[in-house]
């Protein structure tokens, strides 16, 4: 079996819990939205703005992906390229699946990419997810 088959087995068996792949990277497709993990904070939240709130453009993309009913995927790129202690925003996403208090789309998955051998993870984003070395 090629790496490719092992990824896809690896995401469809694991589809609830966040994924973190190390080896592995994705690109921008019909089901994919790519989430730097370099994002400033302030792009990870909803704001409120005089006429209701303001979604981030990733948010709405993944919306809009999601609405085509298949199964859509927010990639949290190369998490270990930031400071353990910068992860922590992440955390509302991988923990509650929401943002602001927002749900993200009930058909999407999260994963993450890592180059390493995750040993520059923050503890408690690691235990969020389940980590996969993609050989």
């Amino acid at each position: 079996m090629d790496k490719q088959e092992k990824i896809k087995i690896v995401i469809k068996n694991n589809f609830s819990t966040p994924l973190i792949l190390e080896g592995v990277n994705f690109s921008e497709s019909d089901s994919t939205v790519i989430l730097p993990s370099d994002i400033n904070s302030q792009y990870l939240g909803v704001i409120p703005e005089e006429n209701g709130y303001c979604y981030p453009m990733w948010f709405n993309e993944l919306q809009k992906k999601a609405s085509l009913k298949q199964r859509v995927y927010l990639v949290i790129s190369e998490i270990n390229n930031i400071e353990p202690e910068e992860q922590l925003k992440f955390y509302e996403i991988l923990k509650y699946r929401t943002i602001s208090g927002v749900k993200l789309p009930t058909n999407a998955q999260i994963l993450l990419t890592s180059k390493k051998d995750g040993k520059d993870l923050n503890p408690i984003i690691a235990s969020l997810s389940i980590s996969y070395k993609v050989e």
